[in-house]
């Protein structure tokens, strides 16, 4: 679940506490109903509230939203807008959200609502939350109204989540009239509608919606809804899902079964694991195919997964299935700082070629996968590597990904390495990485190569690429060089000499 999906949640209890405690409030003032009105009269004959209790609607609620006077709709547009300065911005919420579904009757009273909401600011989880109830509501009466008036919300994810509610919604009530909507709209919506629509007819009938799916022979939407289906269906009986797939062609069975188990990935992957290893072994999928059952087993029991790789019987498989796991290991760990599970699952490997494969694997998700890169850390499973090949694949790898993001502390440690074939091919890619921020740098750099030929192929990249941007600064440098070979000077003075 994202930091969007728990502040969503949030405030989702956060109303239904509100709601509650208003409830009781009020309930508990109705004996005494009378004697408080009374005590509040205003001079105009109006019940004022009791000090202390606010309204729990304002004088417009009920009110078409699309028949607010200019006066009217400014006023309500600022108390929008100063909401989250109040003493009690939950309250002032759950307040406005009633106003405005009470007033929601008319594709015109959406689209105001929704203009109300777009100018004054509101938090972005409020505004996905509130965007989303007010288009439920619209959709009750006329869910392809509701439709319309979503597309042109520019943020994708609260456009997104309130499209896919009225589908659901809608296919529940009378799937055909959505399916029918949904053949007319263009591209951009029609893949989230359908997602919806089908998920509700696999809840039904998951034979007939996976059916139906071909309905929709853009190649994209039938694989698409082909997933959300069999998603549905294994959840429902996945001895019928199972069977579904193995009556395909042996052309289709193959991608089929590899949809199955990514979904059944998704919700059951001991179950998908399973499976899989019942299938022929020609018949599994490769490691791709069992990315997402592995990244969700791993979030679930990262320990339970790693045991049931190593009972694998095929060693090539299980090396191959390790290090896709230690692989995806960096995705599992991602925002969880202190809680790397990675490591730990590296002891328990006893066989040293297997936790080379997982250590492997685990170099590579760190080096490559996710937002964040501890260039130190990948530098400290790089040589732990006893196979030299990977090793020196991993240290060049190094080289130009940690000089693109942090040059000086890519120097420093190139400045620890010894001469030789894994200090130059460190340089070697440390300057295709930084040439285009530092040419001078990277030139100076690339001199230090140890081998002849490395070292003349790299100066004589750069180098006149230099030359064809910044030829006084390119010269400068050639001149004050001291270090240079005769044979390098010679090839660079030739290029600097040549039309």
């Amino acid at each position: 679940m994202n930091q969007r999906s728990y502040l969503r949640l949030a405030i989702h209890l956060a109303v239904v506490l509100v709601a509650l405690g208003l409830g009781l409030a009020v309930r508990a003032m109705l004996p005494a109903k009378n004697a408080a009105v009374a005590a509040t009269k205003t001079p105009a004959g109006k019940a004022a509230p009791p000090a202390g209790v606010p309204p729990v609607l304002p004088e417009e609620a009920g009110r078409n939203l699309a028949g607010l006077s200019p006066a009217e709709a400014g006023a309500l547009r600022d108390r929008i807008r100063n909401m989250s300065r109040g003493s009690n911005p939950v309250r002032d919420q759950l307040m406005l959200r009633m106003e405005l579904l009470a007033g929601i009757t008319s594709v015109e009273d959406l689209q105001r609502a929704l203009e109300f909401l777009d100018a004054s600011g509101t938090d972005v989880n409020f505004r996905e939350e509130i965007v989303t109830a007010l288009a439920e509501r619209l959709a009750e009466i006329d869910p392809a109204g509701a439709t319309g008036a979503l597309i042109p919300i520019k943020d994708r994810q609260v456009r997104h989540t309130a499209v896919m509610k009225v589908m659901e919604a809608w296919a529940r009530r009378d799937p055909e009239a959505a399916l029918a909507f949904v053949r007319t709209r263009n591209s951009g919506l029609k893949s989230n509608a359908l997602t919806a629509i089908f998920r509700e007819l696999a809840k039904a009938n998951p034979a007939a919606a996976i059916a139906r799916s071909g309905e929709f022979d853009t190649p994209g939407f039938s694989q698409g809804l082909d997933r959300i289906v069999l998603s549905e269906w294994w959840l429902k009986d996945r001895d019928a899902a199972l069977a579904w797939v193995n009556g395909r062609e042996p052309a289709e069975r193959k991608k089929a079964m590899s949809s199955l188990l990514d979904v059944a990935g998704n919700r059951d992957p001991e179950g998908a694991w399973k499976l899989m290893q019942s299938m022929p072994v020609a018949d599994r999928p490769d490691m791709w195919g069992i990315s997402n059952l592995l990244y969700m087993w791993a979030h679930k029991d990262a320990n339970a997964a790693l045991d049931a790789v190593l009972a694998e019987t095929d060693t090539a498989r299980r090396g191959d299935v390790l290090q896709r796991l230690g692989r995806t290991m960096k995705l599992v760990d991602d925002g969880y700082a202190g809680e790397e599970r990675g490591a730990g699952m590296l002891a328990k490997i006893t066989d040293e070629s297997m936790r080379q494969r997982f250590l492997y694997g685990m170099v590579e998700g760190n080096l490559n996968d996710g937002h964040e890169r501890d260039y130190r850390h990948v530098l400290d499973l790089t040589m732990q590597l006893t196979d030299e090949k990977q090793r020196l694949e991993m240290i060049k790898s190094l080289g130009g990904s940690w000089g693109k993001a942090d040059a000086p502390a890519a120097s420093e440690w190139l400045n620890t390495l010894q001469p030789g074939g894994e200090r130059d091919a460190a340089i070697g890619e440390f300057v295709r990485g930084t040439f285009a921020t530092d040419p001078a740098a990277a030139l100076t750099w690339s001199a230090s190569i140890a081998d002849d030929g490395k070292r003349s192929r790299r100066l004589m990249e750069l180098y006149p690429k230099w030359l064809k941007t910044d030829a006084a600064a390119a010269g400068a440098w050639l001149s004050q060089q001291t270090v240079l070979s005769q044979t390098d000077r010679a090839a660079l003075e030739a290029g600097q000499a040549a039309p």
